[in-house]
């Protein structure tokens, strides 16, 4: 599909298991990261990790900021694979982690994170919801923005 990445490619080429051992890129011929567009006709070389057993991909790949995931189909097996492999717990506290660090980037104190319940910090520890998003709410809320409301003027 239109826009999609070398890890795109890695798990719709080789399935959810393989594609999500993928380290590195070739396209046509030269270094690329896992998250470079592809173009029709390209031709793309994935290495894998040599350790076969199932590792969790990184949540960070769920994110927006490098759009390492771009198609749906893609995004909907890491949702799956990561929730396979945690449990809710797990998945809470990964999330947990993924906001802390988003809040700092805000300068914002990791605190906010309190108003989470577990249900939306897992959520996000499986891939499901991205920090940046759940963070820029927390930001906005912080700020005392509305949120959703588009008669809002914003000065």
């Amino acid at each position: 599909p239109r826009g999609a990445t070398a890890l795109d490619f890695a798990i719709w080429n080789l399935g959810a298991h393989k594609g999500f051992r993928a380290e590195s890129a070739v396209i046509d011929g030269a270094a690329a990261e896992l998250h470079a567009p592809l173009r029709e006709g390209q031709t793309v070389l994935v290495h894998l990790q040599e350790d076969e057993n199932e590792a969790l991909p990184p949540v960070e790949w769920a994110g927006v900021h490098l759009k390492y995931l771009r198609t749906a189909r893609a995004r909907a097996a890491f949702v799956e694979f990561r929730a396979g492999l945690l449990q809710s717990d797990q998945a809470a506290k990964e999330g947990s982690a993924a906001v802390d660090k988003e809040l700092l980037l805000h300068s914002l104190d990791p605190g906010l994170r309190e108003k989470l319940g577990d249900d939306i910090l897992a959520r996000i520890g499986y891939g499901a919801l991205p920090a940046e998003f759940v963070s820029a709410q927390l930001l906005a809320s912080f700020l005392g923005l509305p949120l959703g409301d588009r008669d809002y003027e914003y000065a």
